[in-house]
């Protein structure tokens, strides 16, 4: 049975400046088939009890977490450690059954684990059955074994019942620790803890536990949802989960894989890409997969449309199923045809399911039935290569298998979202990197030419093209990446007209032209494409233009432009300006004077005592003005000229003789 989930893509062009994450909400629809990877089951080591979470620490060992609380530690070969890393058993519950949800739950290594020796534990406590996460260091002598003195607890989350524990920890890619909670347990959510934003449980919480904030032993990172609230908890990253027994970060990208634990009729897979802002609402206790809870008042919920809907679900009623158990997006080097998918299955059917994501809005869901042998799969686990593995308990034991898929083909993949690179002119040519193995060779191909000695896992690109990587594997197959395409996107010389180098508070706003059109213009006194210089007032300022081409680069030009006080005529700082000449003279006058304003002037001639004998108006233009007074129906004696313009007067005493 294949489902595709559809729903909306955010998806832009790739820059090296900036990288565009998908968001990807989806809802579950039929589609036909198409080919999907064969797995293989490889007993890998065997031999324990109750794992519930299987980790590495950026080694070639695995951390086997048992439900009782002990880890123990195995080679890369599958051999155990003859003493378990760590032994909690006197402070974790001691699970009483198979159904027992409580002990010793998950593990997380701190991203500087190398460095500071920090791992964190999830367990419920031997005393009341409180959530705990708890912080130990490793051993400062022996890297195989814990320092059960070092031990201090980091949260506590009181639980009203003995299941819906969650359990799962996990540091994320912003080096903030991620903490599944459940509902608390019983059914049907009683507490309506998983909508309400004032308790812990039924949540996905993000801490920071490298800097903590008094009296919390650890920090409420800034970006938090609830980060101001005064009543929901600042801890909350994510709400309304039923039991998120297991989940895991893409490893590759950082997205978010939730598997969260459905009642009676769905399970579900929640994603989250890497980049989406906190506050979601995945529904619970309203929603169970994508229909209305059987049995749950709907009183206060939200709208199915306002949570966000799982990208896989399957039924109860379609097999025995009856808890999903979250896996991993496989992301090693060594089965191509498993490349990117997310393995996942459910505990009571004892199905492995497969869901792509194929970013363009979709998800693919594959259901490959009963496999791997008589038993159930319990939890999966990744190693520090990418490579799968997933406890099998065979009802005696645990056996630890290793998940492969059939066929030689190594994976080649060049690491990247997207299959073209926009370069804008001037940008750096990215380093090229795929997905890398020490048993694997590698080449790399530009335009489908070998590069002379470009055959390790990484390339520094210098110049447009394709580019390819073939991979080849111990056994000597091969296999070639999809094309990488590294395209510099040429831009047009940008101009704009309309703007003058000198204009005053007092001009009309002017319209600018960009070219190419299309463009923005940016600046003080800006208004789209009109600069106003009233708005602007006097000063110097910088307007650019700038114009963005289809593949996200831009380009700009900037002019600079004076906005001055009007001068005129009439202004104080311009009288020395003004000229009338000759003077005296018989009747034949220039008036001369400097403006940077068009507008109109008045002339008015009084004679000594007061009468005005001549009147005219005279238009004046920014720059250097002359004007021609013929005075010569006047007789001889003194007069006074008063010009006058817009912004005020001034006085001229003159002589005909």
């Amino acid at each position: 049975m294949i489902f595709v989930c559809l729903g909306p893509i955010s998806k832009t062009n790739f820059r090296m400046k900036k990288i565009v994450l998908l968001l990807i909400v989806g809802a579950c629809t039929a589609l036909s088939v198409v080919a999907q990877p064969t797995l293989t089951f490889t007993t890998f080591s065997t031999g324990y009890s109750r794992v519930i979470d299987i980790r590495h620490c950026n080694d070639s060992r695995l951390f086997m977490v048992q439900q009782a609380g002990k880890i123990i530690i195995c080679d890369s070969l599958g051999v155990q450690n003859p003493t378990p890393f760590i032994d909690i058993a006197g402070l974790c519950s001691n699970p009483s059954g198979q159904g027992d949800e409580r002990g010793l739950l998950g593990m997380a290594f701190h991203p500087d684990y190398k460095n500071n020796g920090y791992f964190y534990l999830n367990y419920t406590a031997f005393s009341g059955g409180a959530t705990t996460i708890a912080r130990y260091s490793v051993n400062s002598t022996d890297s195989n074994l814990a320092d059960l003195s070092s031990g201090t607890i980091i949260l506590t989350i009181a639980q009203p019942y003995s299941n819906h524990n969650g359990g799962c920890l996990r540091f994320g890619a912003d080096g903030y620790l991620y903490i599944g909670t459940g509902d608390g347990g019983s059914a049907n959510d009683p507490g309506n803890r998983g909508q309400n934003n004032t308790q812990l449980l039924g949540k996905m919480l993000r801490i920071d536990v490298d800097n903590p904030q008094a009296p919390l032993a650890y920090g409420i990172p800034s970006d938090n949802p609830y980060v101001t609230s005064t009543t929901n908890k600042k801890e909350i990253w994510s709400y309304g989960l039923r039991n998120p027994w297991k989940w895991s970060f893409d490893r590759i990208y950082g997205d978010l894989w939730i598997g969260d634990v459905g009642q009676n009729a769905w399970e579900e897979i929640d994603y989250e890409p890497l980049g989406t802002p906190g506050g979601r609402n995945y529904g619970w206790r309203c929603y169970e997969g994508n229909v209305t809870t059987s049995g749950v008042s709907q009183t206060g919920c939200p709208t199915f449309n306002s949570t966000t809907a799982p990208v896989a679900v399957f039924s109860h009623s379609a097999t025995s199923a009856c808890s999903v158990t979250g896996g991993y997006i496989y992301r090693g080097a060594k089965h191509a045809s498993l490349y990117g998918y997310y393995v996942y299955t459910d505990y009571c059917d004892h199905r492995i399911r497969l869901t792509k994501n194929n970013y363009d809005g979709t998800f693919t869901t594959y259901d490959l039935g009963t496999v791997g042998g008589s038993g159930y799969f319990v939890t999966f686990g990744e190693d520090y290569r990418g490579e799968l593995y997933v406890a099998f308990n065979t009802g005696s034991t645990i056996q630890i298998k290793k998940i492969g898929a059939t066929g030689c083909l190594p994976t080649a993949a060049i690491i990247s979202l997207q299959d073209t690179m926009n370069l804008c002119f001037g940008d750096a040519y990215p380093t090229l990197s795929s997905i890398y193995h020490p048993e694997n060779t590698y080449q790399w191909l530009k335009d489908g030419v070998a590069i002379n000695g470009e055959t390790s896992a990484n390339l520094a690109t210098t110049a447009d093209g394709a580019y390819t990587v073939q991979v080849t594997n111990s056994s000597a197959c091969s296999n070639t990446s999809t094309p990488m395409n590294i395209i510099t996107n040429q831009l047009p010389a940008v101009s704009f007209s309309g703007l003058d180098t000198t204009i005053c508070e007092l001009d009309a706003a002017l319209t600018l032209v960009g070219n190419p059109a299309g463009g923005t213009f940016a600046g003080t006194g800006m208004n789209g494409n009109i600069f106003d210089p009233a708005v602007a007032t006097a000063g110097l300022y910088d307007i650019s233009y700038t114009y963005t081409n289809a593949g996200g680069c831009d380009t700009a030009v900037t002019q600079s432009v004076e906005v001055t006080v009007c001068t005129g005529i009439g202004a104080k700082t311009n009288v020395v300006g003004i000229n009338l000449f000759p003077n005296p003279n018989d009747c034949n006058f220039t008036l001369a004077f400097n403006a940077n304003v068009n507008t109109s002037v008045s002339l008015m001639v009084t004679d000594i005592t007061g009468k005005i004998v001549h009147n005219e108006n005279v238009s004046s233009v920014r720059g250097t003005n002359q004007v021609n007074l013929n005075l010569s129906n006047l007789q001889k004696g003194f007069y006074l000229l008063k010009a006058a313009d817009a912004v005020g007067e001034t006085n001229k005493s003159f002589i005909i003789r």
